[in-house]
């Protein structure tokens, strides 16, 4: 029986979908949707959610690595 009701965490969705560099140059947030209602079905609920946030922070981790760097350098032009 496939729980189709339950959805990922709905703070770590917005997240995700508010990260521009995923918004654009991938479909990041139907993937991870996937993924997550394959383990929600092999491993349950608690799993699948702990998973979808181990995701969500490596996504936020990746994006501002590529955002403070360049901003920094942008900064450092502008003296």
């Amino acid at each position: 029986m496939k729980n189709s009701w339950l959805k990922p965490p709905a703070i770590a969705r917005w997240i995700i979908s508010r990260l521009s560099v995923y918004r654009s140059k991938y479909l990041i947030s139907e993937d991870l949707r996937e993924d997550f209602d394959e383990i929600l079905h092999k491993k349950g609920n608690i799993r699948a959610n702990l998973w979808y946030w181990k995701q969500c922070l490596h996504a936020v981790k990746f994006y501002t690595g590529m955002i403070i760097p360049g901003s920094i350098m942008m900064f450092r032009n502008y003296l």
